[in-house]
């Protein structure tokens, strides 16, 4: 201790200020350690969430998990989806991490995920103190899995091995009627349709019955996608002998000629405007691409003006009228015939090559209503077939790269829609 002298001026310390002052020194510095290990906890903790979320989602997408999931969605198969969600993601996320995996919109989803089936996740989400989320979009891709084909020759059999080719589709091929029928409307195990397609590149042996017919259109009805080409139609419903001949024509959009005295056009059956016609003229060899803003004829390779070439004059092409006589529901003409004389022109229009008509919603009063969703249906006017695969035509093969694309995509353009997948993570326990 130092004692101040007469007249000299200063501090006096002692050594219990000192040691006072180190005391406040270490209680004030502990003090902000503690405030800043919390706070680094807090974003810690948030932060892991929010890496737990992420590291989720994109386990899910490189494992292809994830578009199994979203493949179960679309087909309906909401249960197995919800089974598969659970299971991947309880590989990622530790135990003491729950979550909520939401896809399509958070108002009408399409599917919502949680650890179990029990009901109180709803409040236990509600009432997370701390969430993390993360989020993805599916996009859209082709969602055709099942086939059913009617090959009934050694050129629709080659064709559809050609169009069959780096697909994942299974096909089944069927030539028997019989067969062909009960395969129509078959259940897949969750209720729903067994086949996404039907294709008929060309039927020139048999007419089908009524009942085969009338499986078909409500088969249509249901949301399965009819694709056929070149004599179909024009063997199995003409001439028209009953409605379901006519209403058969409709689901494809051909057009209709309504005899004089019908008076409502509700009032009976019209006849087809589909004739067989040679193409032995050599300006009749040729489908011009009309239309590019539809899936089937997008580009590459197809354009406007883009020119597909048919097999010669070796095989009869058909006129199918795409109907017109209702103010919404026109579909629409992809390609058409090039270069068609005057005199043989559909006046105004020229022949179509390829009728498709995508989507839409019938209502009451329209021709052949059934309450709901109707889907695509694909009209080839030509032998696909044999204008692909037959090397005797002159010239050989014609187009056959065309062809096949065309068919694939008529197929294959059923795509799913882009949606979210959004992935909430919180700590807590089981409900």
């Amino acid at each position: 201790m130092r004692t101040k002298l007469h007249g000299e001026k200063g501090f006096v310390f002692s050594l219990d200020a000192c040691l006072s002052l180190l005391l406040v020194m270490i209680v004030v510095a502990g003090v902000a350690k503690a405030g800043e290990a919390g706070l680094i906890y807090g974003q810690h903790g948030y932060l892991r969430l929010q890496r737990y979320a992420n590291d989720a989602l994109e386990t899910m997408s490189l494992t292809g998990s994830m578009e199994n999931v979203s493949d179960l969605v679309i087909r309906g198969k909401i249960d197995q989806a919800k089974v598969l969600a659970r299971q991947e993601l309880r590989k990622v996320l530790s135990e003491e991490v729950q979550f909520k995996l939401v896809i399509g919109s958070e108002n009408n989803p399409d599917l919502v995920v949680y650890p179990s089936d029990e009901t109180n996740w709803d409040n236990a989400f509600r009432n997370a103190g701390e969430r993390a989320v993360a989020a993805r979009v599916l996009p859209r891709r082709p969602i055709t899995r099942e086939v059913l084909a009617w090959i009934d020759d050694p050129l629709d059999n080659a064709f559809m091995d050609e169009v069959e080719k780096g697909t994942n589709w299974v096909v089944t091929r069927v030539s028997k009627e019989a067969d062909f029928s009960w395969r129509i409307l078959r259940p897949d195990p969750e209720g729903g349709l067994y086949y996404d397609v039907i294709f008929v590149p060309d039927d020139d042996t048999v007419r089908w019955s009524q009942t085969t017919k009338q499986r078909l259109l409500t088969y249509n009805a249901n949301k399965g996608r009819l694709v056929f080409g070149g004599m179909t139609l024009y063997t199995n419903c003409y001439p028209i002998r009953t409605y379901t001949d006519w209403l058969l024509m409709e689901y494809f959009g051909v057009g209709e000629v309504y005899p004089q005295g019908w008076g409502n056009v509700l009032a009976g059956p019209p006849e087809l405007r589909g004739k067989p016609v040679l193409v032995g003229k050599p300006e009749f060899n040729e489908m011009v691409i009309t239309d590019i803003l539809e899936e089937i004829t997008l580009p590459p390779p197809f354009s406007i003006g883009y020119k597909v070439r048919y097999s010669g004059e070796k095989y009869e092409q058909y006129l199918y009228i795409p109907r017109t006589t209702h103010p919404i529901l026109v579909p629409k003409v992809v390609a058409e015939w090039d270069n068609v004389p005057s005199g043989w022109r559909i006046d105004p229009t020229p022949w179509p090559g390829i009728i498709w008509w995508g989507e839409f919603f019938r209502g009451p009063g329209t021709p052949g209503w059934v309450p709901g969703w109707f889907y695509q249906t694909v009209l080839f006017n030509t032998r696909l077939a044999q204008s692909a695969m037959d090397s005797t035509t002159d010239p050989p093969n014609a187009g056959k790269e065309d062809w096949v694309l065309l068919a694939r995509r008529a197929i294959g353009i059923k795509v799913s829609e882009f949606k979210p997948a959004v992935l909430y993570v919180w700590r807590g326990g089981e409900v």
